[in-house]
């Protein structure tokens, strides 16, 4: 069981440009707080079953989750700490990918 979650600043950056997009280029703000919303949740997931992310291959503790059409999410555990790593949106092209 997690007993912390971080945020790392390049994931916090992302989330945040994901959202501001979102609500500036969007057709409405239903993208930004479905975005929202499922961020959470799966973070409320990981934070109940930590292996249940797919391993990233050549790291030994990245893991990746999908969620929604569009995104992965990457976070890593110390102990009982969760940090969320990064987020990608898969619609670039793969070799952006952060891991």
């Amino acid at each position: 069981m997690v007993k912390m979650i971080i945020w790392t600043q390049t994931a916090q950056r992302v989330f945040d440009s994901i959202i501001e997009y979102s609500l500036t280029h969007a057709d409405s703000s239903e993208h930004a707080k479905k975005f929202f919303l499922e961020v959470y949740t799966q973070i409320n997931k990981i934070s109940k079953h930590p292996t249940r992310g797919r391993r990233v291959i050549g790291t030994k503790s990245m893991r990746f989750i999908n969620f929604g059409k569009h995104y992965e999410l990457f976070y890593r555990m110390e102990g009982k700490t969760l940090f969320i790593s990064n987020f990608f949106d898969t619609r670039q092209h793969p070799n952006k990918r952060p891991y």
